[in-house]
Protein backbone atom coordinates (compact mmCIF):
# COMPACT_ATOMS: atom_id res chain seq x y z
CA UNK A 1 0.00 0.00 0.00
CA UNK A 2 2.15 2.81 -1.34
CA UNK A 3 -0.33 4.96 -3.21
CA UNK A 4 -1.37 8.50 -1.61
CA UNK A 5 -3.82 11.13 -3.30
CA UNK A 6 -5.22 13.80 -1.98
CA UNK A 7 -7.71 16.52 -3.88
CA UNK A 8 -8.49 19.72 -2.88
CA UNK A 9 -11.78 21.65 -4.77
CA UNK A 10 -13.62 25.08 -4.24
CA UNK A 11 -16.68 24.69 -2.16
CA UNK A 12 -20.13 23.03 -3.97
CA UNK A 13 -23.32 21.43 -3.33
CA UNK A 14 -22.64 18.90 -0.82
CA UNK A 15 -25.14 16.73 1.13
CA UNK A 16 -24.12 15.33 4.31
CA UNK A 17 -24.74 15.72 7.81
CA UNK A 18 -21.01 14.94 8.91
CA UNK A 19 -18.75 17.49 7.23
CA UNK A 20 -15.67 15.11 8.21
CA UNK A 21 -16.01 11.00 7.64
CA UNK A 22 -13.39 8.16 7.76
CA UNK A 23 -13.72 5.18 6.64
CA UNK A 24 -11.58 2.37 5.38
CA UNK A 25 -10.46 2.48 1.48
CA UNK A 26 -11.53 -0.64 -0.49
CA UNK A 27 -8.17 -0.25 -2.57
CA UNK A 28 -5.59 -2.30 -0.65
CA UNK A 29 -2.92 -0.38 -3.18
CA UNK A 30 -3.77 2.88 -2.12
CA UNK A 31 -2.64 4.51 2.02
CA UNK A 32 -3.99 7.28 1.85
CA UNK A 33 -6.32 9.08 0.62
CA UNK A 34 -8.64 12.37 1.27
CA UNK A 35 -11.19 14.63 -1.08
CA UNK A 36 -11.78 17.98 0.68
CA UNK A 37 -14.51 20.58 0.04
CA UNK A 38 -13.08 23.51 1.22
CA UNK A 39 -12.58 27.67 1.70
CA UNK A 40 -9.06 28.91 2.96
CA UNK A 41 -5.30 27.09 2.84
CA UNK A 42 -5.47 23.03 3.46
CA UNK A 43 -1.78 21.86 4.73
CA UNK A 44 -1.05 18.62 3.61
CA UNK A 45 2.50 17.03 4.45
CA UNK A 46 4.10 13.67 4.00
CA UNK A 47 6.86 12.83 5.56
CA UNK A 48 8.85 9.14 5.24
CA UNK A 49 9.50 6.63 3.11
CA UNK A 50 8.93 3.22 4.45
CA UNK A 51 7.05 4.58 7.27
CA UNK A 52 5.01 7.37 6.51
CA UNK A 53 3.77 10.43 8.76
CA UNK A 54 0.69 12.23 6.70
CA UNK A 55 -0.82 15.70 8.09
CA UNK A 56 -3.42 17.10 7.16
CA UNK A 57 -5.07 20.23 8.67
CA UNK A 58 -6.87 23.71 7.48
CA UNK A 59 -4.73 26.78 8.60
CA UNK A 60 -5.77 29.67 10.58
CA UNK A 61 -4.34 32.85 10.68
CA UNK A 62 -4.78 36.34 12.38
CA UNK A 63 -6.63 37.44 9.41
CA UNK A 64 -8.71 34.49 8.93
CA UNK A 65 -11.82 36.26 10.42
CA UNK A 66 -11.70 38.47 7.50
CA UNK A 67 -12.86 35.83 4.93
CA UNK A 68 -14.68 33.47 7.78
CA UNK A 69 -17.15 31.83 5.94
CA UNK A 70 -19.91 30.15 8.71
CA UNK A 71 -21.63 27.65 6.59
CA UNK A 72 -20.60 24.53 7.32
CA UNK A 73 -23.00 22.75 4.19
CA UNK A 74 -20.50 23.74 1.78
CA UNK A 75 -17.60 22.23 3.36
CA UNK A 76 -16.78 18.15 3.14
CA UNK A 77 -14.08 16.18 4.46
CA UNK A 78 -13.90 12.79 3.02
CA UNK A 79 -11.36 10.96 4.02
CA UNK A 80 -9.76 6.81 3.42
CA UNK A 81 -7.19 4.94 5.35
CA UNK A 82 -5.86 1.75 4.42
CA UNK A 83 -7.06 -1.23 5.36
CA UNK A 84 -3.05 -3.07 4.82
CA UNK A 85 -1.26 -0.44 6.69
CA UNK A 86 -1.10 -0.03 10.82
CA UNK A 87 -1.94 3.22 11.42
CA UNK A 88 -1.51 5.57 14.48
CA UNK A 89 -4.13 8.03 14.23
CA UNK A 90 -4.22 11.67 16.00
CA UNK A 91 -7.49 13.28 15.10
CA UNK A 92 -8.45 16.74 15.98
CA UNK A 93 -12.29 17.22 15.21
CA UNK A 94 -12.71 21.11 15.51
CA UNK A 95 -16.57 22.13 15.63
CA UNK A 96 -17.74 20.32 13.23
CA UNK A 97 -19.82 16.86 13.25
CA UNK A 98 -17.60 14.01 12.49
CA UNK A 99 -18.14 10.26 11.46
CA UNK A 100 -15.07 8.15 12.45
CA UNK A 101 -16.10 4.76 11.08
CA UNK A 102 -12.65 2.96 11.49
CA UNK A 103 -13.82 -1.15 10.80
CA UNK A 104 -11.15 -2.76 8.96
CA UNK A 105 -8.04 -0.38 9.68
CA UNK A 106 -5.16 -1.68 11.59
CA UNK A 107 -5.15 0.86 14.49
CA UNK A 108 -1.91 0.40 16.51
CA UNK A 109 -3.37 3.80 18.86
CA UNK A 110 -6.21 5.89 18.30
CA UNK A 111 -5.81 9.62 20.16
CA UNK A 112 -8.59 12.23 19.26
CA UNK A 113 -10.03 15.63 20.11
CA UNK A 114 -13.64 16.49 19.91
CA UNK A 115 -15.02 19.78 20.22
CA UNK A 116 -19.02 21.36 20.08
CA UNK A 117 -20.09 19.22 16.99
CA UNK A 118 -21.60 15.83 17.34
CA UNK A 119 -19.55 12.70 16.87
CA UNK A 120 -19.62 9.06 15.96
CA UNK A 121 -16.68 6.70 16.44
CA UNK A 122 -16.65 2.69 15.26
CA UNK A 123 -13.42 1.42 16.59
CA UNK A 124 -11.59 -1.31 14.59
CA UNK A 125 -10.89 -5.12 15.78
CA UNK A 126 -7.33 -6.20 16.41
CA UNK A 127 -5.59 -8.88 17.38
CA UNK A 128 -2.88 -7.35 18.62
CA UNK A 129 -4.91 -4.77 20.65
CA UNK A 130 -4.40 -0.69 21.18
CA UNK A 131 -4.70 2.23 23.65
CA UNK A 132 -7.53 5.20 22.70
CA UNK A 133 -7.42 8.34 24.56
CA UNK A 134 -10.67 10.57 23.59
CA UNK A 135 -11.69 13.96 24.57
CA UNK A 136 -15.05 15.48 23.99
CA UNK A 137 -16.13 19.32 24.62
CA UNK A 138 -19.62 20.37 24.36
CA UNK A 139 -20.82 18.17 21.50
CA UNK A 140 -22.59 14.33 22.20
CA UNK A 141 -20.76 11.60 21.20
CA UNK A 142 -21.14 7.50 20.44
CA UNK A 143 -18.04 5.35 20.81
CA UNK A 144 -18.19 1.71 19.75
CA UNK A 145 -15.70 -0.51 20.98
CA UNK A 146 -14.29 -3.85 18.98
CA UNK A 147 -15.09 -7.47 19.28
CA UNK A 148 -12.66 -9.49 19.89
CA UNK A 149 -9.75 -6.62 21.30
CA UNK A 150 -8.35 -5.91 24.06
CA UNK A 151 -8.42 -2.07 24.16
CA UNK A 152 -7.10 0.56 27.14
CA UNK A 153 -9.23 3.71 26.95
CA UNK A 154 -8.60 7.10 28.50
CA UNK A 155 -11.98 9.48 28.92
CA UNK A 156 -11.61 12.97 29.06
CA UNK A 157 -14.85 14.49 29.25
CA UNK A 158 -16.62 17.98 29.06
CA UNK A 159 -20.59 18.76 28.74
CA UNK A 160 -21.80 16.98 25.87
CA UNK A 161 -23.41 13.56 26.38
CA UNK A 162 -20.71 10.57 26.01
CA UNK A 163 -22.55 6.87 24.82
CA UNK A 164 -19.95 4.52 25.32
CA UNK A 165 -21.04 1.26 23.88
CA UNK A 166 -19.09 -2.31 24.77
CA UNK A 167 -18.62 -5.57 22.64
CA UNK A 168 -20.11 -8.66 23.88
CA UNK A 169 -17.80 -11.17 25.36
CA UNK A 170 -15.25 -9.06 26.85
CA UNK A 171 -14.28 -8.44 30.76
CA UNK A 172 -14.71 -4.80 31.43
CA UNK A 173 -13.24 -2.42 34.32
CA UNK A 174 -13.38 0.74 35.00
CA UNK A 175 -10.92 3.25 36.36
CA UNK A 176 -13.12 6.00 37.58
CA UNK A 177 -10.39 9.22 38.64
CA UNK A 178 -12.60 12.36 38.84
CA UNK A 179 -15.78 12.29 39.66
CA UNK A 180 -17.22 15.35 38.08
CA UNK A 181 -21.10 16.89 37.93
CA UNK A 182 -22.69 14.84 35.42
CA UNK A 183 -23.89 11.76 35.57
CA UNK A 184 -22.20 8.14 35.40
CA UNK A 185 -23.99 5.22 34.74
CA UNK A 186 -22.38 2.03 34.60
CA UNK A 187 -23.13 -2.01 33.61
CA UNK A 188 -24.99 -3.72 36.29
CA UNK A 189 -22.74 -6.74 38.19
CA UNK A 190 -19.43 -4.81 38.85
CA UNK A 191 -17.18 -5.63 41.67
CA UNK A 192 -16.10 -2.34 43.86
CA UNK A 193 -12.14 -3.14 44.26
CA UNK A 194 -10.96 -0.08 45.45
CA UNK A 195 -12.85 3.31 46.28
CA UNK A 196 -11.61 6.73 46.91
CA UNK A 197 -13.33 10.57 47.65
CA UNK A 198 -16.45 11.98 46.01
CA UNK A 199 -17.05 8.67 44.14
CA UNK A 200 -13.63 7.78 42.45
CA UNK A 201 -12.61 4.15 42.34
CA UNK A 202 -12.30 1.23 40.30
CA UNK A 203 -15.15 -1.41 39.35
CA UNK A 204 -14.99 -4.79 37.28
CA UNK A 205 -16.27 -8.15 36.33
CA UNK A 206 -15.57 -11.00 37.98
CA UNK A 207 -12.94 -12.70 36.48
CA UNK A 208 -11.01 -9.82 34.66
CA UNK A 209 -7.83 -10.89 34.94
CA UNK A 210 -8.04 -13.95 33.48
CA UNK A 211 -9.95 -13.00 30.51
CA UNK A 212 -9.14 -13.71 27.09
CA UNK A 213 -10.62 -10.31 26.44
CA UNK A 214 -10.28 -6.97 28.30
CA UNK A 215 -11.58 -3.98 28.15
CA UNK A 216 -10.04 -0.89 30.61
CA UNK A 217 -11.89 1.98 30.79
CA UNK A 218 -10.05 5.26 33.00
CA UNK A 219 -12.03 8.19 33.61
CA UNK A 220 -9.16 10.84 33.74
CA UNK A 221 -11.32 13.73 33.56
CA UNK A 222 -15.42 14.19 33.87
CA UNK A 223 -16.95 17.45 33.01
CA UNK A 224 -20.99 18.00 33.56
CA UNK A 225 -22.17 16.24 30.70
CA UNK A 226 -24.11 12.48 31.42
CA UNK A 227 -21.41 9.64 30.54
CA UNK A 228 -22.94 6.32 29.64
CA UNK A 229 -21.16 3.05 29.70
CA UNK A 230 -23.65 0.27 28.38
Amino acid sequence: ADSIGATFVEPADVTSDAPVTVTALGDESTLFNAVITHTGTIRYDVIGDAEKKISLSKVTTSDSWLDCDLSFEKRKWDIGLSTQAPAELLFDGGSGAVELDLAGIPLSEFNATFGSGASTVVLPESAEGYSVSVETGSGAMSLTLPEGTDVELSLDTGSGAVNVHLPEGAALRIEVMDDGSGSLNLPTGLINVSSGTSGTGTWQESGFEDAEFQVTIRIINRGSGSLNIR
